[in-house]
C-alpha cells in the first residue's frame, strides 16, 4: 500500500510538473455587455488544463477579442477532498457539469445559439465532452489542444504500475483525497472507457485536435489525442511547424499556436 500511495502522488505531481498560469484574468476576459456580431457570431469558452487558470489565456483572449469575438473563461474543478482544491482536480464528471452550465450562462447572457469552445490539455477532454452533452445544437466549433482523449499512460508510468498489479490501490488513494480528475483521465479508467465508446465525436459539431508526437503529458503524443471520426481533423503539430519544440504546458501560449487557433476561429 505503501508504493500505491507513492504512485498516487507522482501521478499529479507529473502534471504540476507543467507551467502553471497564475496570473490575474486578463482584461479580454467576461465582458457580459458584450454582444456577438453578424460576422462573429458565436462566443468563444476557453477550458484550461488541469491545475491551470484563466491566466493560460493571457495571450489568446485579447487576440480573439480583436478579432471580434466574445471571449469568456472559467476556473473549474476544485474539489474540499484534494489538497488545496486545485483547479481541474475534482472528477471529470463534476468538471464537465461546471463547464456546461458555464457554455449555458454564456449562450443565455450573449444571447447567442452556439458557443465555440477551444480546450487545453484536461480542458481539451473536458471540451470534448461538453460538446457531447450539449451538441451541435448549442456548439459549432471545439478545438482541442493536447487532450488526453483516449487516456495518458503519463509517459508509460500508468503501465508500469499496471504490470506491478497497483492500479487498484494507485486509483483508491487518488480518489479518495489527491486528485480525483488524474485517475480519470489514464488509459483504462472507467471514464474513458465509456467516453471513447464509438461515436466518440458528436455529430454536427466541427472539431479540430492538434497534438505534439512528443508529449509525455498526454501520451502518447497524437495517438492519445486522435479521433478517427468524420467531422474531426486531426494535426501532429511537428508537421505543420517542422521546427518543433512544443512543451505540453506552453501550447496555449505558443505563439504558432496562438495565431492558428485565431485564424482558424476567426476567418
Amino acid at each position: 500500500m505503501r508504493a500505491a500511495r507513492l504512485l498516487a502522488l507522482v501521478f499529479p505531481l507529473m502534471v504540476l510538473g507543467v507551467p502553471v498560469s497564475a496570473v490575474a484574468e486578463p482584461a479580454a476576459l467576461n465582458d457580459w455587455h458584450c454582444r456577438p456580431s453578424a460576422e462573429q457570431p458565436r462566443p468563444v469558452v476557453l477550458v484550461h488544463g488541469i491545475a491551470d487558470g484563466v491566466g493560460a489565456w493571457r495571450d489568446l483572449a485579447p487576440r480573439l477579442a480583436e478579432r471580434g469575438r466574445c471571449v469568456f473563461a472559467l476556473e473549474y474543478g476544485k474539489d474540499p477532498r484534494t489538497f488545496g482544491q486545485v483547479n481541474g482536480f475534482a472528477p471529470l464528471a463534476q468538471s464537465a457539469a461546471e463547464i456546461a452550465a458555464f457554455a449555458e450562462q454564456v449562450r443565455e447572457r450573449t444571447g447567442a445559439a452556439r458557443v465555440d469552445l477551444v480546450g487545453h490539455s484536461e480542458g481539451g477532454l473536458l471540451s470534448l465532452v461538453v460538446s457531447r452533452e450539449l451538441g451541435a445544437e448549442k456548439v459549432g466549433t471545439a478545438v482541442l489542444l493536447a487532450p488526453p482523449t483516449h487516456g495518458t499512460t503519463l509517459g508509460g508510468l500508468v503501465t508500469a504500475v499496471d504490470e506491478a498489479g497497483l492500479r487498484p490501490a494507485a486509483e483508491y488513494v487518488l480518489r479518495a483525497n489527491v486528485c480525483p480528475a488524474c485517475a480519470d483521465m489514464v488509459r483504462g479508467s472507467r471514464f474513458i472507457t465509456e467516453l471513447t465508446a464509438p461515436p466518440i465525436a458528436a455529430p454536427g459539431v466541427r472539431y479540430t485536435i492538434l497534438a505534439s508526437a512528443h508529449d509525455q503529458v498526454s501520451s502518447p503524443g497524437g495517438m492519445v489525442s486522435f479521433i478517427e471520426e468524420p467531422g474531426v481533423v486531426n494535426l501532429l503539430a511537428e508537421n505543420r511547424w517542422p521546427d518543433g519544440g512544443f512543451a505540453h504546458g506552453t501550447l496555449p501560449q505558443d505563439p504558432r499556436v496562438l495565431t492558428w487557433v485565431t485564424d482558424l476561429l476567426t476567418r
